[in-house]
């Protein structure tokens, strides 16, 4: 199992801007769930976030995680 998305999925998941926060900066490919935790490289489970989201979005699953 490779952390490579293909060119396809790229251009299929890729708005040019991230999905939280509208930036056109620093944007990243997210998986919705985590390749690490079992999740696929397919458009389903990818969105594009700025660094800035993508990090936070990090740090609150952290934080969340904690607590449960």
């Amino acid at each position: 199992n490779s952390r490579y998305i293909s060119k396809t999925v790229k251009n299929k998941v890729y708005t040019g801007k991230c999905n939280n926060c509208g930036s056109f900066h620093n944007l990243e490919y997210d998986h919705l769930q985590k390749f690490s935790h079992g999740g696929k490289n397919e458009a389903q489970n990818l969105q594009i976030l700025c660094r800035s989201c993508n990090q936070r979005k990090e740090i609150i699953l952290k934080r969340l995680n904690v607590f449960l």
